[in-house]
């Protein structure tokens, strides 16, 4: 008769290998219990990891987050304050921003609201000019890689490139709707990978010589004395030709404010959850291995084995199934967050994975600290074996 998988497995993994002549007593009886049951115990460890995978996947909306603020936030939108014009305004403009007080440094765009048709496919979008050498607004991908901004076509986020299906080195055909609304052809001079919008990048040079070298803005962006913010805010809306004025800082709160609202339920819901799954799972294998094997603990106390001895060797396989659990739950964990990232991405943001060493050390704490619960409760009925009952068991 053929032996059975498991079989050959022992006699492979664990006599031919030498597994058990390299431990000791009490890790070669747990070590035999997984052999006796394998697919019970690869069943615990995928249950306990899909735990610990709940946990990374609710760390990932925090992460995430954090990361998308402060790529867009510090890296991309490095001025502290940014002011629309009601319509395009002489470049001169900028001189007299910067002589405002408390304004340390001015840049100006010109912002373009555009429509993009390709074949069945339209979109609406802006055409931004940038000055070259910027250095409060800059295109920048998700590896933090600054893009210079060729001196002739545009360059365009990956996600509008994918949406209508272009690429580098195409043309598009672009509608403006500014002013006597010409029809323009842009080349495509690169793709950006960024995580906000799906917007057109231009020299600012280069995007006046498309109007005719007509040298207008419509914005700026200003680094300002940080103790003079308030003031200088107030100030600004007092001016009639700038429609709109928007703080860095202030943006970053509202930000803030908001997903801390629409994400604190459903995180403490997501702790909760993977916490009654890893502790659940535990305590129950526990609880049923100690049904079944409470007459040989009982034996193993009679014997001589102190109450410690026969813990370990009861919750020891808890244990090994935790240990095992981690690591696989780590990599489900950003596994099924890079899933889900890609699922949401849309035209308004994309969503990165941003997970730290800070999640997951996180998600392990909650996960040992449920399998540590459940091994407490386990152990007070340990001490509650019946010994007498096995003195009066007759073989």
């Amino acid at each position: 008769m053929r032996p059975k998988p498991t079989e050959r497995f022992r006699s492979f993994f664990f006599e031919r290998l030498g597994v058990y002549r390299m431990v000791g007593a009490s890790l070669r009886m747990i070590l035999r219990n997984f052999e006796r049951r394998p697919l019970k115990s690869v069943l615990s460890v995928i249950a306990v990891s899909f735990a610990m995978a709940i946990l990374v996947l609710g760390r990932n909306a925090f992460d995430g987050i954090d990361f998308l603020i402060d790529f867009q936030f510090r890296t991309v939108q490095r001025e502290d304050v940014s002011v629309a014009f009601v319509g395009p305004m002489p470049a001169r403009v900028r001189y007299d921003l910067a002589r405002l007080p408390s304004v340390m440094e001015v840049e100006s765009n010109r912002a373009v609201p555009v429509r993009i048709p390709n074949e069945h496919r339209t979109e609406q979008s802006v055409l931004l000019g940038l000055p070259a050498g910027g250095r409060l607004r800059r295109v920048v991908d998700r590896r933090r890689r600054a893009i210079a901004l060729p001196v002739a076509g545009v360059v365009i986020t990956d996600k509008l490139a994918d949406m209508m299906g272009v690429s580098t080195g195409d043309t598009l055909v672009v509608e403006t709707l500014e002013g006597a609304r010409p029809t323009i052809r842009l080349p495509i001079a690169g793709t950006v990978d960024e995580l906000i919008g799906t917007t057109l990048y231009m020299d600012l040079t280069a995007l006046q010589a498309v109007f005719g070298g007509e040298r207008v803005v419509s914005g700026a962006y200003l680094t300002v004395d940080d103790l003079a913010e308030g003031e200088l805010y107030r100030r600004l809306k007092t001016i009639p030709v700038i429609s709109g004025v928007s703080l860095r800082e202030s943006a970053i709160r509202n930000f803030q404010d908001t997903i801390a609202e629409n994400t604190a339920i459903s995180t403490v819901m997501l702790i909760v959850f993977s916490s009654v799954i890893a502790a659940g799972i535990l305590y129950n294998g526990a609880r049923i291995a100690l049904s079944e094997r409470s007459h040989e603990l009982a034996t193993l106390r009679v014997l001589g084995f102190t109450r410690a001895e026969v813990t370990t060797l009861l919750l020891g396989e808890q244990v090994i199934v935790v240990c095992l659990a981690i690591p696989l739950g780590s990599a489900l964990g950003w596994a099924m967050s890079w899933w889900i990232m890609q699922s949401f991405a849309s035209e308004l943001f994309r969503m990165p994975v941003g997970l730290t060493l800070k999640s997951y050390l996180y998600s392990l704490t909650v996960v040992v600290v449920a399998a540590a619960g459940s091994g407490w409760l386990v152990r007070q009925r340990i001490r509650h074996l019946d010994l007498i009952g096995v003195l009066k068991t007759r073989e």
